[in-house]
């Protein structure tokens, strides 16, 4: 950046008359008001540390227009903020999406920045997701305030969508199979040129035939030192200019210096070119990543399938007349039809009508509950037999089920410890390598060896501290992700690092333990009728029903059962021929028949 530049953001400083600001004892240029603007209040508010540790210019600020200011102000509204806005111990919460992030100092910035809004409580920036956790009073300042000294920085803010979030996750988890595969295409090929040289059949070649390999091996290895190997290298970049070193640092300095001297020997001669180590490495290094990205994917996906008992339409009732509406139109009062077999929207209270839930996502259990008029219901839970009319008390982000997403968002954000710790050991270890590595060098060289630059290549590769820096999170993911397959939630994300002190388990009801799979073990016929007819006629029945105890019996051989009707909270009724059938509870049962129970325990 030439001192005609601009000092915030890197663009041509060249208006007239021009624009400058006094910093510190010297003369600072700017390319608009805008820019000298935000330096101002990045130097007033003691955060000038954020143009020692940015790893390229900030992003230029733009005043906002009338538009985009009054689409800021629409999200003050109490009902659009009822979709991501829930109240946190006298405050309020809102997850965001900020766009324009490049690196660790933009987050340092605008933490340090938004932390001196009035009303905020707490602000924090996940860097992989670029999603941020706001915590502030409303009464103090309203959200869109906080999110146009965001967009005045240069940045932008808005809402988090789960779907966005899970588009950026596919794209990533496309983006990385692609290098794996441009790796591993490229380690094949470049090996296969290299096998002549393994077994030092090089004598038996001819100059041109060496110098034809080493020519394809470099158009071999080019695509993947450029695209495949691409991220290492920009995170080395970013992690050295923040002065925070990971794996990332050794990982590229090898590559590159490795395929640079292969270019070298290549366009000017010499003895050994590392084409094939380049891409190998690039390939197995990669493929330890792609494996940490496929479990945040299964873990997105995971979490999404939650997400996926959250209906995007709700029937509203309007006296007599029903309208389909988007389900962030509901709201506290109003009335909502489930018909069998729909998802609650809401949480509420039944009105009207009578049914069983199925409420297996919220509370594990896989037995449907009979609900009655004046009986609470919950977001998530699928209606039974009967269309219920229920009462809104919370919608969109209030009710339990979004609750319990925000747990799952809560725990993917936090940084287990034994993860922060090894990051820490990984940065000092790398340290200490990159102190090593010139110092072998040296070392080999002074003692006349030819090959120092092959030992220090070495000790670079071996010394890359890759199962720390990746296992540790793919492990954690894997295994997050196996308890939430396996019925567990984990709510915190040390869970898993406490999880072998415990001595003492405590299960709150049978759905804790249960898998909800359900089968026939016994059959005690009353009566002269053999047990395969009983079962026959009790298939016709249960046809007729999406219980998980008649889903026993839908695989089995069915009797033509006619005039079946189903009883809330009992069981089922029909007729075969001129015999009354029935099936259900044991009172229900009785009830209806003067046949002698069985005798069971």
């Amino acid at each position: 950046m030439t001192s005609l530049d601009c000092f915030h953001c890197g663009e041509p400083a060249d208006g007239e008359p021009p624009i400058t600001l006094e910093l510190d004892g010297t003369t600072r240029h700017f390319c608009c008001q805008g820019c000298k603007a935000v330096c101002q209040t990045i130097h007033s508010e003691g955060l000038t540390g954020f143009y020692d540790f940015r790893t390229k210019p900030a992003v230029t600020p733009k005043q906002l227009t009338t538009a985009e200011v009054n689409r800021l102000r629409e999200l003050d509204h109490p009902l659009v903020q009822e979709t991501f806005v829930v109240p946190v111990k006298g405050a309020q919460e809102a997850q965001l999406l900020i766009g324009g992030i490049t690196c660790a100092a933009c987050i340092w910035l605008l933490e340090n920045h938004m932390k001196q809004q009035p009303g905020v409580v707490s602000f924090s920036v996940n860097h992989t997701t670029q999603r941020a956790r706001l915590v502030w009073s409303q009464d103090q300042a309203p959200l869109s305030d906080l999110l146009i000294a965001i967009h005045e920085l240069g940045y932008t803010a808005r809402p988090y969508q789960a779907d966005e979030a899970e588009q950026a996750l596919k794209a990533e988890h496309r983006s990385m199979l692609i290098r794996v595969a441009i790796a591993g295409i490229g380690s094949f090929q470049s090996m296969m040129l290299a096998f002549p040289l393994y077994f030092e059949l090089v004598n038996d070649l001819s100059p041109e035939f060496v110098s034809f390999f080493r020519w394809f091996s470099l158009l071999v290895a080019t695509p993947v030192v450029v695209y495949s190997a691409a991220p290492f290298f920009r995170n080395a970049r970013r992690d050295i200019q923040s002065r925070h070193l990971t794996m990332d640092v050794p990982v590229a300095i090898a590559i590159g210096l490795a395929y640079l001297a292969s270019a070298w020997v290549t366009l000017f001669g010499g003895e050994e070119v590392y084409f094939e180590s380049v891409c190998m490495f690039t390939f197995f290094l990669l493929l330890g990543r792609y494996i940490e990205v496929q479990a945040r994917y299964r873990a997105g996906l995971t979490g999404n399938a939650l997400a996926g008992f959250q209906p995007t339409v709700a029937t509203l009732v309007n006296g007599e007349d029903t309208d389909i509406v988007p389900a962030h139109q509901i709201r506290p009062g109003d009335i909502v039809r489930v018909r069998p077999g729909e998802t609650l929207p809401v949480d509420g209270e039944i009105v009207r009508g009578e049914s069983t839930l199925n409420e297996a996502a919220l509370t594990g259990e896989y037995l449907p509950e009979t609900r009655h008029p004046g009986d609470t219901v919950h977001a998530g839970s699928v209606n039974g037999e009967n269309p219920l009319d229920v009462r809104v008390v919370k919608a969109g982000a209030q009710t339990r089920l979004s609750g319990i997403l925000r747990v799952l968002d809560r725990v993917q954000s936090e940084k287990p410890q034994v993860a922060m710790m090894a990051d820490r050991m990984a940065g000092k270890f790398v340290g200490r390598v990159l102190i090593l590595a010139p110092m072998v060098w040296i070392g080999w060289r002074l003692a006349g060896a030819d090959n120092a630059f092959d030992i220090t290549l070495s000790v670079l590769v071996v010394t890359c501290p890759c199962a720390l820096s990746l296992a540790t999170p793919t492990a954690i993911t894997s295994a997050t992700v196996r308890l939430r397959r396996l019925g567990f939630l984990p709510t915190r994300g040390h869970t898993l690092e406490s999880m072998n002190t415990i001595d003492t388990v405590v299960f709150d009801k049978t759905g804790t333990l249960t898998r909800g799979e359900l089968s026939l073990t016994g059959t005690n016929v009353v009566g002269s009728m053999d047990e395969e007819t009983c079962l026959k006629l009790a298939a016709g029945l249960e046809k007729y029903s999406e219980h998980p105890i008649a889903k026993v019996f839908h695989r089995r051989t069915t009797a033509a059962v006619e005039h079946v009707e189903n009883h809330v909270g009992g069981g089922l009724s029909g007729q075969f021929g001129g015999m009354r059938l029935f099936i259900g509870h044991r009172g229900f049962v009785e009830k209806h028949t003067s046949a002698p129970a069985p005798q069971v325990e």
